[in-house]
């Protein structure tokens, strides 16, 4: 196994925590802040993130914020692929 390819997926591995904290603290961020996470998660999963990378938002006990962030993630991956066709 290449030296790179060990780097990638250490890389893979830290940005998908990093991701996965930002979605824990959504409570705690800004509206502003709210939106330009939903349009960069929304931009990373058209093209890069599966699906199951939002298995830590519980969804049973969800707050506004990750409502919205839902919600914004949500139309942001549906126009773009609307952009794809």
């Amino acid at each position: 196994m290449s030296t790179r390819l060990l780097t990638d997926i250490n890389y893979k591995y830290t940005f998908k925590y990093a991701l996965w904290d930002y979605i824990k603290s959504i409570d705690k961020l800004e509206i502003h802040q709210v939106v330009n996470l939903a349009k960069i998660f929304g931009a990373l999963m058209v093209k890069l993130l599966p699906l199951h990378f939002l298995k830590v938002i519980e969804f049973d006990e969800i707050d506004k914020a990750t409502t919205l962030f839902v919600h914004l993630l949500l139309e942001n991956i549906l126009s773009a692929s609307e952009n794809e066709e």
